[in-house]
């Protein structure tokens, strides 16, 4: 199922890249983008085939959000499932994530078995507002586990 899947990861912090590798390769993800800024994921959606993106909130630039809207407001990008990664409360961002359809926000620390359904779950949302039936849901958050 994860084999074909496509997924950008976005984060300013190298580690995370890191460790976010290590755990999608042990997914079956086969070869996980990566992109330290907004600016250069962007960059890099305009030229790869993307399904998911795995996005940090807080980046110098360009922050989740603005990368977010970024995407929403390229009809070619518009259908990329997104996925919000966050070390903060993420219940002050929920009115901003529901507009701009996120998937699922993921709290951090990211563990396998978190990681794990929260890309189940995104594979599982609609991609855009277009393709939901009755009112905009609010995203899911995997907890910490």
């Amino acid at each position: 199922m994860l084999k074909n899947l496509k997924v950008l990861v976005v984060d300013d912090q190298v580690t995370s890249r890191k460790i976010m590798e290590q755990m999608l390769l042990r997914l079956g993800v086969v070869a996980p983008g990566f992109a330290g800024c907004g600016h250069d994921a962007l960059e890099y959606l305009q030229a790869c085939h993307t399904d998911l993106v795995i996005s940090d909130l807080h980046m110098p630039g360009m922050d989740g959000l603005e990368l977010l809207r970024a995407i929403r407001a390229e009809p070619r990008l518009r259908s990329i499932r997104f996925v919000l990664a966050t070390g903060q409360d993420s219940g002050a961002h929920l009115d901003a994530c529901q507009a701009l359809d996120v998937a699922m926000i993921l709290t951090k620390p990211i563990r396998m078995k978190k990681l794990m359904g929260c890309v189940a779950d995104a594979l599982k949302a609609p991609r855009s507002q277009n393709d939901l039936i009755g009112p905009t849901q609010t995203p899911r958050i995997a907890l910490r586990a």
